[in-house]
């Protein structure tokens, strides 16, 4: 009875680290879809939103790049500003929240948010560098999610081609 006892315990702590494991691993699927982003000098148009364990939510977007002389990561090339749920604002006689009169900075120089071609995301802003494995896609291969080590969840969307214009600028 003591060694089925061991052998349960045993499969059990077995099964937790194979789980620890692979909630650390980007999988396959999305290791092979990743790797499309990454043409010489082609952009990238990259819409990231985040969500703190607090509840505030965070979307930016802007455009990234890989190229010999700049980066072998997917790396951004503009600031990436973005709108807070923290931001509010009346519109209409309605409070509304992610203001486009107060706008986030994302990022201060370029390469300071990147994505490899092994999945791993790293974000410097807020006075913060973060490191993390991308956890899971989307069947298209262009939608990417990951958590940070204090439970920060990001996603990124990403567009082959794409430019886009920083949120909140005047239309």
């Amino acid at each position: 009875m003591l060694i089925i006892k061991k052998l349960v315990l045993l499969i059990v702590l077995i099964s937790f680290v194979s789980c620890i494991h692979s909630a650390n691993t980007t999988p396959e699927k999305c290791l092979n879809s990743l790797q499309r982003y990454f043409v010489e000098g082609e952009n990238v148009g990259i819409e990231i939103t985040y969500v703190d364990p607090s509840g505030n939510v965070v979307y930016m977007r802007g455009n990234s790049k890989t190229g010999y002389m700049f980066s072998q990561d997917l790396a951004n090339v503009d600031s990436y500003a973005g709108l807070s749920s923290q931001n509010q604002d009346c519109f209409d006689g309605k409070t509304q929240p992610f203001s486009a009169k107060r706008t986030v900075q994302g990022f201060y120089d370029s390469r300071s948010f990147r994505i490899s071609k092994a999945g791993v995301a790293t974000v410097n802003n807020e006075a913060t560098l973060r490191t993390f494995q991308l956890t899971d896609c989307n069947d298209q291969g262009n939608v990417y999610s990951g958590y940070t080590d204090t439970g920060r969840l990001y996603t990124f969307h990403l567009t082959s081609g794409k430019k886009y214009d920083l949120v909140a600028l005047q239309c």
